[in-house]
């Protein structure tokens, strides 16, 4: 079940990241399962899906061009992604690792935190290429929140298809 729409402003990284890759061609056929603790939103701002929890974490769904016939790899994203966040957003990237999902798809998952009004946060950058899709998906929120609900962060992450 959808919420009614949103009138809330995006989170900071999910508004730099849209910097980063601004020429979207968005797919509008990708999913992830919504994490328990979730509901989807109606409103989902130039992503093809989103969701929030009751406690202020977001979890975002896009598909870009990866441009792989000019170089555009994982690693190549996942530097870029590193750069800008860092450079725009003050972001500190504390961990990128490999990951996959469920359907084998491999990835590289971007793990940044930030203090915010003297609040730690954490936001999240996975990328997989499939085809010529880069598929982005982003989670971000307060630290406590966060921890709490990453399990289902993790698995919704794995069920993209």
């Amino acid at each position: 079940m959808k919420t009614p729409t949103s009138k809330t402003t995006p989170t900071a990284p999910f508004a730099l990241f849209a910097l980063l890759l601004s020429t979207s061609l968005l797919n509008g056929c990708l999913h992830i399962d919504t994490p328990h603790g979730f509901v989807e939103l109606d409103d989902n701002s130039g992503y093809d899906y989103r969701a929030t929890s009751a406690t202020g974490v977001v979890l975002a769904l896009r598909s870009e061009e990866s441009r792989k016939d000019q170089g555009g790899d994982l690693g190549f994203w996942a530097e870029a992604v590193q750069r800008k966040v860092a450079r725009l957003g003050g972001y500190a990237l504390l961990e990128m690792r490999d990951v996959k999902t469920r359907a084998g798809v491999p990835g590289k998952q971007l793990r940044f935190g930030h203090d915010r009004n003297q609040r730690p946060h954490h936001y999240w950058v996975t990328l997989f290429i499939q085809g010529d899709d880069l598929h982005v998906v982003e989670a971000g929120g307060p630290k406590e929140a966060f921890s709490e609900l990453e399990k289902g962060l993790d698995a919704a992450i794995a069920s993209l298809r």
